[in-house]
């Protein structure tokens, strides 16, 4: 385990971290009662997370109710809730193509 920790590329981990973020923000371009930013997970690293805010624009969807449905659903998949009104979305802790299963799983909540 250490060999495999000391031989990690964390530049290279980042950056595919922030491209992440990145298509992310840009899929909830454009959807009515849905803003976003960057958020770093703690103090000291880089904004690798994106908070996803819903306002009335929604009508009846709540982030408890997408945290809910995501974590139900299939595939599972865990999110931060920050506040009453916002999901947070941690690229950081992704395995190699899970990125695009929680963007379809967070897209099918809404509808999309």
């Amino acid at each position: 385990a250490v060999s495999e920790y000391m031989a990690r590329d964390d530049s290279a981990r980042w950056r595919q971290c922030e491209e992440t973020i990145d298509r992310w923000q840009a899929m909830m371009l454009g959807v009515q009662g849905i803003s976003s930013r960057r958020v770093s997970p703690c103090k000291g690293l880089p904004p690798l997370a994106l908070a996803i805010a819903f306002d009335d624009q929604l009508g009846n969807k709540t982030a408890a109710q997408a945290k809910q449905f995501l974590w139900e659903g299939s595939p599972r998949v865990a999110v931060g809730q920050s506040g009453t009104d916002e999901i947070v979305l941690a690229s950081y802790t992704l395995g190699p193509g899970d990125e695009d299963r929680v963007a379809r799983r967070l897209l099918a909540f809404l509808g999309r």
